[in-house]
C-alpha cells in the first residue's frame, strides 16, 4: 500500500499544501564527492577524509593557495593533527614545512603542509567540532 505524506504551511493569509510520496530520500553527496576534481589534491580516504572540491594553485610568482571542502563521516580526536591529505602537484609543494592557521567564524584552525606535500588539519581554538559528517571548508596561502 502506497502512502502519502501531507505538509501543510500557514503564510500570513496563504495556506499551502502538498503531497510528497513516501520514498524521498536524504540528500546524499555521493555524486558531489565523485566528481571533486583530485587532480592537484588527493583526500587521505583511508582515514575517512573525502573531497567535495579542490584548487590549488599559483597564487604570486612565490607563493601558492590551496582551497579544499573536505568531509570526515566518523569521529575526529581534535586533540591530535589529522592527515587529510596531499598536494599531488609537485610543482606547488613548499619548499618547507609550512603552519598555516586560519578562522572559520570563531573557531581557528591550522593547515600545516610539508615539503612533500602531505596536509595536516589541526583544531587550534574555539568550540571544538562535534558533528558527523564534519566538513569544512579552508582556504591558505602558502610560500614555496
Amino acid at each position: 500500500m502506497k502512502r502519502t505524506i501531507y505538509i501543510t504551511a500557514i503564510f500570513s493569509s496563504m495556506i499551502l499544501c502538498f503531497a510528497l510520496p513516501q520514498n524521498v530520500q536524504a540528500q546524499d553527496h555521493s555524486k558531489a564527492i565523485a566528481a571533486a576534481d583530485s587532480s592537484r589534491f588527493s583526500p587521505n580516504k583511508k582515514d575517512g577524509w573525502q573531497l567535495f572540491n579542490s584548487f590549488v594553485s599559483k597564487y604570486q610568482k612565490d607563493s601558492a593557495q590551496v582551497e579544499l571542502i573536505l568531509q570526515h563521516d566518523g569521529t575526529i580526536d581534535w586533540k591530535q593533527e589529522q592527515l587529510v591529505g596531499k598536494i599531488k602537484f609537485q610543482p606547488l609543494q613548499p619548499g618547507s614545512t609550512q603552519s598555516l592557521p586560519f578562522k572559520l567564524l570563531n573557531e581557528t584552525y591550522s593547515l600545516r603542509i610539508d615539503d612533500k606535500g602531505k596536509c595536516y588539519l589541526k583544531f587550534v581554538n574555539g568550540i571544538m567540532p562535534s558533528a558527523n559528517p564534519f566538513i569544512i571548508p579552508l582556504k591558505v596561502n602558502y610560500k614555496l
